[in-house]
């Protein structure tokens, strides 16, 4: 896909920040067609990386029961398809019990104080590009692919998809999106 006249397109290696529509990243295979939410990606590798630990450690039988009281009314609200939620959101109800405790755990306050921060830093550009006509399903599908560009990726020691699923874990915890 080539990019438009006021497109950044940004590979590996290269300085140029994420700003306009349209971007490409041609060493991750990351094409964005609205604006990339910006955010401080070394917040989310320092929860990631540290999540991934917690649950290396405390390995468990996973929990798919994760109860989600109101979330159909919520995903009515926000546009997300059952299929959509089935397979992207629900699929990852398992890690969402660790994920809780982690956060509740005290010794890892820094990591939720930093959790907070990037909530602050994206939720107004959320509610923005939901107002703008931009699905919900996309802004949870791409809300940390800004972390994964270039040589940001290498911040997260192989568990970037763990960045997904905290998108995931996000919205259905009513930290993003509309509340029902």
């Amino acid at each position: 896909m080539a990019p438009r006249n006021n497109t950044n397109t940004i590979a590996s290696g290269e300085n140029s920040q994420a700003a306009g529509g349209n971007i490409t990243n041609t060493t991750n295979n990351i094409v964005a067609t609205s604006p990339m939410i910006i955010f401080d990606p070394q917040r989310l590798a320092d929860i990631i990386n540290a999540l991934n630990s917690c649950m290396l450690e405390n390995e468990a039988d996973p929990i798919n029961d994760f109860a989600l009281p109101g979330i159909e009314t919520k995903n009515e609200l926000n546009g997300i398809s059952r299929n959509f939620f089935r397979e992207c959101i629900e699929e990852n109800y398992e890690y969402f019990t660790a994920i809780d405790g982690f956060f509740k755990d005290p010794s890892n306050k820094g990591y939720k104080d930093k959790f907070k921060h990037i909530l602050t830093e994206v939720k107004a550009k959320i509610i923005a590009r939901q107002s703008e006509g931009e699905s919900m399903e996309s802004i949870i599908a791409t809300l940390f692919d800004y972390a994964k560009i270039g040589d940001n990726i290498k911040l997260f020691n192989d568990n970037s998809y763990l960045a997904d699923i905290l998108a995931s874990y996000m919205y259905a915890n009513c930290h993003i999106g509309r509340k029902a």
